[in-house]
């Protein structure tokens, strides 16, 4: 089978097999998700929409320049003359044609209009910025979800081996207790309570085995993979452990990573700046505005269509509106509250944002106990069943003590698979939350897999 990593193997979209049988790595999961993910592909195509809306802007700052041309026959019928000379004989003096031509190139340039379109200019600049920080935001958010759901399926996994690993020993206690029951050393209520407990234990693994299958559909989704016909003999595979990651970073620094580099407080803080800019292009709508223009023409002569008359023509044209019912007025208020709620939402997200750091170092704190109080249960209760099945074998200890130290020991192990993936949880979210990768290479040296 193909083992996809990062920089290497990049899954092809059209092979479909190649796909299904790959072997996923964390760096390979994360090169693909950032190459077919839809949620960034959204994110770019609104980056590009908004780059084009701002040079669509700024062509309003740039002069203009036209082509105009125009050739016309008139029926003689349309000439209008003075009554006088209606009865006159045409001359050169009074002789009017009757088919023109004109052509001219004309240039405009706004000089001055309250600066409305120099700050819709910034302000539009100022979106895009936020488009593309929005951008950078959804890339490392889809990459946070990428591990975390490479974490959840390894969980899963885990948990289906756990379970597998109980339901083998409770065949085997099961076993042992019928021969024991044939030589009359059992009852008939122990031989009950093994069955009950190893149909418990089937029940309990094709749970987990559900809940491996909704881990893989997630995981499938952030990669947007080929869905199989058979989603039982298809598994994704991946190559990796559930291990303890290391984490060093102290609250205070990580804090400022992140009001420093979180993308999404990068773009709400570029549609605060924007909102101001659009309250400054509406209060530009009280001010005149201005435009000077040059024309050079060619055209014939209105008596004389043989007759070329040019030239240039040089103004300027202004204009200021002085009533118009009030719209100018709500648009400024429009604009003031948007940039009123800009700075809410700014404000609102710096807050969630110091509030969640603080919640997640506060549980990798507890996950950390949490894992090495798991780690010791799980000891003790593996040589805990290993004694208790050696004690069973010889008519030292009942029945009852094997299967409450096999019991012991599933729940020490599931927990602490439980603990270990929510402390690489909080981890992914942290990696996101400070929008910096942290080396998750290096990991504890007492770090075992579950």
């Amino acid at each position: 089978m193909e083992e996809l990593a990062g920089g290497k193997g990049k899954p092809d979209s059209t092979n479909t097999n190649s796909e299904l049988n790959a072997i996923w790595t964390i760096s390979g999961a994360i090169e693909r998700a950032l190459s077919v993910n839809p949620d960034i592909q959204l994110a770019d195509a609104l980056m590009e929409r908004q780059r084009g809306l701002k040079v669509q802007v700024r062509g309003d700052l740039l002069p203009t320049m036209r082509l105009i041309g125009s050739a016309n026959g008139r029926d003689e019928e349309l000439i209008d003359r003075n009554p006088d000379e209606l009865s006159q004989v045409p001359n050169e003096q009074t002789a009017i044609t009757q088919d023109a031509y004109s052509g001219a190139v004309e240039f405009r340039q706004v000089v001055f209009d309250g600066f409305k379109r120099l700050n819709r200019f910034q302000q539009e600049s100022l979106i895009y910025k936020g488009t593309k920080a929005n951008s950078v935001d959804t890339e490392r958010k889809i990459i946070s979800y990428v591990k975390q759901a490479f974490d959840q399926l390894l969980f899963t996994i885990s948990v289906v081996d756990i379970r597998r690993k109980t339901v083998a020993t409770y065949e085997n206690v099961l076993e042992i207790a019928q021969k024991k029951k044939a030589a009359g050393d059992v009852t008939a209520y122990e031989i009950l309570r093994v069955r009950s407990e190893l149909q418990s234990a089937i029940a309990e693994l094709a749970e987990s085995e559900s809940n491996v299958i909704k881990a893989e559909q997630f995981f499938r989704r952030l990669l947007v993979l080929p869905q199989s016909t058979d989603p039982l003999k298809d598994r994704v595979k991946l190559n990796g452990e559930l291990e303890n990651l290391s984490f060093d970073l102290s609250f205070g620094k990580s804090l400022g990573l992140a009001l420093a580099n979180r993308g999404d407080l990068h773009a709400a803080r570029y549609q605060l700046e924007a909102a101001k800019k659009g309250v400054n292009a509406a209060n530009g709508e009280w001010l005149p505005m201005i435009e000077v223009f040059a024309n050079y023409s060619l055209r014939s002569s209105y008596f004389d269509e043989n007759t070329e008359l040019q030239g240039w023509t040089i103004g300027a044209v202004g204009q200021w509106n002085i009533f118009d019912g009030f719209k100018r007025g709500g648009t400024i208020v429009f604009q003031k509250a948007e940039a009123r709620a800009a700075q809410i939402r700014y404000q609102q997200l710096e807050y969630r944002i110091t509030s969640h750091i603080q919640e997640l170092y506060a549980q990798i704190s507890q996950y950390r106990s949490v894992i090495n109080y798991h780690r010791i249960s799980m000891d003790l209760g593996n040589e805990s069943l290993q004694q208790a099945e050696r004690l069973y074998e010889v008519g030292q200890v009942g029945l009852e003590k094997v299967l409450d130290a096999q019991i012991t020991l599933s729940r020490s192990q599931i927990n602490l698979s439980r603990s270990l993936f929510d402390y690489n949880i909080a981890i992914s979210q942290i990696e996101y939350a400070i929008a910096t990768p942290l080396n998750s290479s290096n990991s504890d040296e007492n770090s075992v897999a579950p």
